[in-house]
């Protein structure tokens, strides 16, 4: 039973892991995904594809999501909070198309997600695809 785990692990896991080798082969993966977490948290899908430079389809997302997020109707609900700010740190930049704005907060919260982990020694920035396209 675990070598048969072990063997599909290595057989079928891995290989789908290892072609995830970029933001956009991330992207194909999640964006065809019909998992509830996929679909389920618009503001994430919004912040994926302001990295990708997809301005224009992140910015049809901020608007629908304004009127949850804009107000703070859940002043208590820490999970809605982290949603809320998300949305606050990137809806303004992004209605006029600040790119550089955009990049430095996301570049900040990946430094933010790497910082105090074992994998900071190995840890390299490198530009999204926004920061390469200028359309």
């Amino acid at each position: 039973m675990i070598a048969d785990l072990v063997s599909a692990i290595e057989t079928e896991g891995l290989p789908r892991l290892r072609a995830i080798d970029s933001l956009e082969a991330f992207w194909t993966i999640y964006d065809g995904s019909d998992h509830i977490f996929a679909q389920q948290w618009p503001e994430d899908r919004m912040i994926c594809l302001i990295a990708l430079g997809d301005i224009d389809a992140a910015r049809a997302i901020c608007e629908t999501l304004e009127p949850e997020l804009r107000g703070d109707s859940f002043p208590n609900d820490i999970w809605v909070q982290n949603r809320r700010r998300k949305f606050l740190a990137v809806a303004e930049p992004l209605r006029v198309g600040d790119r550089v704005t955009l990049a430095t907060i996301l570049h900040g919260w990946e430094a933010d997600n790497i910082r105090g982990t074992k994998l900071e020694p190995y840890w390299e920035p490198t530009p999204f695809p926004l920061e390469r396209s200028s359309t």
